[in-house]
């Protein structure tokens, strides 16, 4: 093999190093380069004309720098459950949230799409009660004006309850309007109610018996479903705590006014 043919390999793999740093070089920058690089005097008996340049281009013998290590993404704490609450008394939302919950059981929902406000009566006319119901003033609604579509919902929940003996929840709903969407109340993943539609501008009483859940009862949630238009808001008031069945304390007759 001559001389000329042990060198091609040799200058080829030499170009194919400078063009992989900068593959934009020119052919006449690349012999630059090359010419740059190679260290002189180093050929005995150079023929005439030759740059008598040697050029290296071996391995690096520096060793590679390892990779780092991929850092585990740290694992998110879990979100605590709610603590139970005892399953007691009544709610006629006559006083604002404290700690995130109404009468210290009612509280919002995560992951529904929107929230039941508190108010006396619904901003929309022609849905919606105009006063609560008969113990007090202020009352829960879900607001379906925009940006609220059909289909959205509010969801009104409970922690988990402890039942001190047969407990039923007892409660009141508004659902007046032309475009009334729903009210679901489930416990747990279990819908024990639906209503859906125009019920009249009244309240109605409906009573939810929770005795076949023992001593405890999953959470209770109240599902309000807006539906076509604005003309859809739903309310609640009046949510208490009795034994099934249980009938309402009389109301007391009027004290008579007594003349002299």
């Amino acid at each position: 093999m001559s001389g000329i043919s042990m060198a091609c390999p040799h200058v080829a793999g030499a170009v194919a190093l400078i063009l992989g740093e900068d593959h934009h070089k020119s052919p006449q920058q690349v012999v630059a380069t090359m010419l740059a690089r190679a260290t002189g005097g180093k050929v005995s008996d150079a023929k005439t004309g030759s740059p008598n340049l040697l050029l290296y281009i071996g391995a690096d013998s520096t060793a590679p720098t390892p990779a780092p290590l991929p850092t585990a993404a740290p694992t998110p704490s879990p979100t605590p459950a709610p603590a139970p609450a005892t399953a007691t008394g009544s709610c006629s939302f006559e006083s604002g949230k404290s700690g995130g919950r109404y009468c210290g059981i009612w509280g919002d929902a995560s992951g529904d799409k929107f929230d039941w406000s508190r108010g006396s009566r619904t901003p929309s006319s022609g849905t919606g009660p105009q006063k609560g119901a008969a113990d007090g003033t202020s009352f829960l609604y879900i607001e379906t004006s925009s940006p609220r579509v059909n289909g959205d919902k509010a969801i009104l929940q409970s922690p988990p309850l402890v039942l001190q003996g047969p407990t039923a929840l007892r409660f009141k709903y508004h659902m007046f309007g032309s475009s009334i969407g729903g009210l679901d109340v489930m416990v747990g993943s279990k819908t024990v109610l639906q209503l859906r539609g125009n019920k009249g501008d009244k309240w109605t009483e409906a009573e939810i018996d929770l005795s076949s859940h023992g001593s405890s009862s999953p959470a209770i949630s109240f599902v309000g479903i807006r539906g076509r238009s604005w003309a859809g808001d739903i309310a609640l008031d009046q949510l208490e705590f009795v034994a099934p069945g249980a009938t309402h304390a009389p109301t007391p007759a009027p004290t008579p006014a007594w003349t002299s």
